[in-house]
């Protein structure tokens, strides 16, 4: 499977945020604190979902505006066409 772009609407300190992956390896240099952990995070939402189990408390904190997020994912795979995945996060 091949990500090939993202949406992020309000997860974390994420807002209107659009990523287009390219081939090969997508390097994030961002400055601290501007959201690369909330990033990795987003994309384990999407494709795992939230373990809440194993962190109860993962959820709540400063940053827990992602109650009221939506997020979109769009993958290719080699025997599937391009899907795009969309949740309200």
């Amino acid at each position: 499977m091949k990500l090939i772009a993202c949406h992020i609407n309000n997860f974390g300190k994420l807002s209107d945020l659009n990523i287009n992956f390219n081939d090969g390896v997508n390097v994030i240099n961002q400055p601290n604190g501007w959201g690369k952990s909330t990033l990795a995070a987003f994309l384990k939402a999407m494709l795992y979902g939230f373990d809440t189990k194993k962190e109860p408390g993962a959820l709540r904190g400063k940053e827990s505006s992602i109650s009221h997020g939506r997020g979109v994912l769009m993958v290719e795979s080699l025997i599937l066409r391009p899907m795009e995945w969309s949740t309200d996060l």
